[in-house]
């Protein structure tokens, strides 16, 4: 008894390749992107900066460097090493209300361990000139100040 073997649709074949391959396409896209910190480049110990590498902002756009928790710093704004002054939440604060927004240096919030600089009138940095930036974060774990470590990144003031 012989067993008659139906031809092979082409056309079937190559959509089934097709999608097979896309398919594929797709998984290694997921399983290959880079996203958050690593995308950025970011050290371990820096969670988040603002503005991002290479962006265009404003001139006075505020500068910020968000370190993980254990962690303590300072910024250097076009070679400018700034002030830092602490603020904590106190239990008299209301919902909405900026603890500490009258300060001209870098603030360094030790609850969310966010370094921050505002330009503004009377600020070491007024507002920022037209052209390129260069921010430094100095970092460290708060116990061990010895074991200071630095990020630098620019940005592009726009008008």
């Amino acid at each position: 008894m012989r067993t008659s073997r139906r031809p092979i649709d082409r056309k079937l074949l190559l959509a089934s390749v097709g999608l097979a391959i896309g398919v594929a396409l797709i998984v290694f896209a997921f399983t290959s992107s880079v996203t958050g910190n690593e995308a950025q480049g970011l050290p371990d110990a820096i969670e988040n900066i603002a503005p991002q590498r290479d962006d265009e902002v404003l001139r006075q756009s505020q500068v910020l460097a968000d370190l993980a928790a254990g962690y303590s710093g300072r910024l250097i704004i076009d070679g400018k090493e700034l002030e830092v002054v602490e603020v904590q939440a106190t239990p008299d604060v209301r919902p909405g209300e900026d603890v500490g927004s009258d300060i001209l240096v870098t603030r360094f919030d030790t609850g969310t361990r966010i370094l921050t600089y505002q330009p503004r009138e009377g600020a070491p940095i007024a507002s920022f000139a037209t052209g390129v930036h260069q921010v430094t974060v100095i970092y460290w774990p708060i116990a061990e100040p010895e074991r200071t470590r630095s990020f630098t990144w620019q940005f592009r003031v726009t008008a």
